[in-house]
């Protein structure tokens, strides 16, 4: 069961609260900033300072998820990057 492997994980040093909140978080928030970047494209919603300011917060948002994912790793976020 999905609980049971929850515990394995967890017992094997995964934070998994880290790891499904971090991945469900990245998986939402890229959704959110490709229907911003869907609506401009085809729906003719502007590309004002208000859009900007929107995609800018949803890039936080990823960003946030991101390093909770490598909290959930133990991985140091400069290793992702190099």
């Amino acid at each position: 069961t999905m609980i049971a492997r929850l515990n394995e994980l967890h017992e094997s040093g995964v934070n998994t609260t880290k790891l499904m909140t971090g991945a469900m978080g990245l998986a939402s928030e890229t959704g959110e900033l490709m229907e911003l970047v869907k609506k401009t494209l085809w729906q003719g919603k502007p590309w004002n300072e208000e859009t900007s300011f929107h995609a800018f917060r949803e890039l936080g948002d990823i960003i946030f998820y991101w390093m909770t994912m490598c909290q959930a790793l133990g991985r140091n976020p400069m290793e992702v990057i190099e």
